[in-house]
């Protein structure tokens, strides 16, 4: 398949099914990416719950424009080399 640089992470099968609920759904609109929200604001954060990475998969996919690529894309690197706390 195809990857944007931007979108939500691809998810492994047995977590695909977990996130296919009604609630959740509109994270699948986004287009598949090296890197998204999630990973350039809470990443490597020790109290990140699985809730919020769901809602920020969502986010992207329905406020998602140009201009949050070039945030996230621009965020990256600092984000990649961060000290995680997990």
């Amino acid at each position: 398949g195809d990857m944007s640089f931007v979108g939500n992470r691809p998810l492994p099968v047995y977590e695909a099914t977990k996130l296919t609920t009604d609630e959740y759904i509109e994270r699948f609109n986004a287009p598949a990416g090296l890197t998204g929200l999630w990973q350039v604001t809470d990443r490597g954060r020790a109290d990140v719950s699985p809730e919020n990475r769901k809602l920020l998969d969502v986010q992207y996919a329905t406020q998602g424009s140009f201009l949050m690529d070039l945030t996230i894309l621009f965020k990256t690197p600092m984000a990649a080399f961060q000290q995680e706390n997990v």
